[in-house]
């Protein structure tokens, strides 16, 4: 990337950073930049679909939940940034498909609540996991999963549908990549 380059040998010749630094700094900004590209284009589908509000709400909930479930994990950038946008805009058209229909939207998530429940946390190539941070990720991983379907049954009963497609969107997400990674690991 120019643009990181660019700030990497800037921060060099203003001194803010030496020479050992620049390895880390470029992985830095180009993991910053990669986070800001996407969360604004999460911003952008979910803003047609819902609103900028709804859209950060499931962001910030689908990057707690998968933080901690884990799952599959693209080889490389360009790939991740493809099957984001794919698997994004694939469970927003599947809730708004679902969203006058309570019991195909209740079961999709009830479906992929129990493979998150059952598979994770999925690791990756890039980040095995030992015994104890597979229990610390899979004890956090069901404690935030049970919260989101609380809230999901609570929306339900008060007929708070965009909720009920919110929590729905984070579960699709993150539900679809956790079986991804488990088939994934299973043809290694």
């Amino acid at each position: 990337m120019k643009v990181v380059e660019k700030i990497t040998q800037r921060f060099l010749k203003e001194g803010i950073i030496n020479d050992d630094d620049v390895d880390v700094v470029v992985y830095g900004l180009e993991n910053l930049i990669a986070t800001v590209c996407g969360l604004l284009i999460f911003l952008a589908i979910g803003h047609f679909f819902v609103s900028f509000i709804h859209a950060f709400v499931i962001w910030l909930a689908c990057f707690m939940l998968r933080k901690n479930a884990g799952g599959y994990h693209a080889d490389t950038r360009k790939e991740c940034f493809l099957l984001s946008i794919l698997i994004i805009l694939l469970a927003y058209l599947l809730c708004e498909y679902t969203r006058d229909k309570q019991g195909i939207m209740c079961g999709m998530n009830i479906i992929l609540s129990v493979v998150i429940f059952l598979y994770a946390p999925i690791d990756s190539k890039n980040k095995k996991l030992d015994k104890e941070e597979r229990d610390v990720y899979r004890k956090r991983t069901r404690i935030i999963l049970g919260l989101y379907e609380i809230i999901y049954l609570a929306a339900m009963l008060g007929e708070r549908t965009v909720l009920c497609m919110d929590i729905s969107v984070v579960v699709c997400i993150v539900g679809s990549l956790v079986c991804l990674g488990k088939i994934n690991s299973q043809e290694e």
